[in-house]
């Protein structure tokens, strides 16, 4: 896709850095997450050409940035007023902003705000032992202060569960798997709410059956970083009140 081809419209942006996901899953992605965008307001799956397959391992990390960090510079304001960086845990955000020509919004970042706001110590959920470790790393680094309890992975990592988008009895392992995560953390963590450390988590379905079993809140960071994105993308139009009549 040419990102400098205009378009009526505005839309949001949101930028894979993966690039091992089925057109069949890319697509599905794109509508389930475009659902949470406000109306008149479009959501565009993008993907640098050079990006990894998956971050599987931390060395996947720099090329994924420098080859986002390449797209976002081609982004025609035109087309799109905002966009998020489809990582859970915004790998090298800073440096992507630095580089876009429209607003980039960072779904950690976004969603730390949102427990901060909450109040609660939260547990943050995760594939594998790899984006664990980066996440921990993230916190200590740049938000020793959130008020996150514990970060819990379920053993699986993303490039294993886009293997099993076919597969119900695989996928539904992968649900029960991430609720007895949940579980524990309540346990042995004092968890008080969730958040999901891994943008596939979102997508697969999880988040009611996590909270009606748990009986504790889940933020999505897919919901909450298009929600802020947005806001973005029509702050500069007039406000509407529409009736409820």
């Amino acid at each position: 896709m040419n990102v400098n081809d205009s378009g009526s419209g505005r839309r949001i942006a949101w930028l894979v850095a993966s690039s091992g996901f089925s057109p069949e899953e890319r697509q599905r992605r794109q509508d389930e997450i475009g659902g949470y965008a406000p109306r008149g307001l479009e959501l565009e799956l993008l993907t640098p050409e050079a990006s990894p397959r998956f971050l599987s391992q931390p060395t996947d990390f720099g090329p994924a940035v420098a080859s986002m960090v390449d797209l976002v510079s081609s982004l025609d304001p035109e087309r799109y007023s905002v966009g998020v960086l489809a990582g859970a845990i915004d790998p090298g955000l800073d440096e992507i902003r630095s580089g876009s020509a429209v607003p980039i919004v960072g779904p950690f970042e976004a969603t730390l705000r949102v427990v901060e706001t909450l109040g609660r110590p939260v547990t943050i959920l995760t594939s594998d032992a790899v984006i664990a470790g980066a996440t921990r790393d993230k916190l200590a680094s740049q938000y020793p202060d959130a008020q996150v309890c514990s970060v819990r992975h379920i053993g699986v990592s993303v490039a294993e569960i886009a293997g099993m988008m076919d597969d119900p009895r695989a996928l539904d392992e992968v649900r029960r798997s991430i609720v007895a995560q949940g579980r524990a953390a309540i346990e042995e963590d004092g968890a008080a709410a969730f958040q999901f450390g891994c943008m596939t988590f979102a997508t697969l379905g999880v988040r009611d059956p996590l909270i009606a079993e748990l009986g504790l809140p889940v933020l999505d960071p897919a919901r909450i970083s298009v929600t802020v994105a947005g806001l973005i993308a029509t702050v500069d139009e007039p406000f509407v009140l529409e009736s409820a009549l």
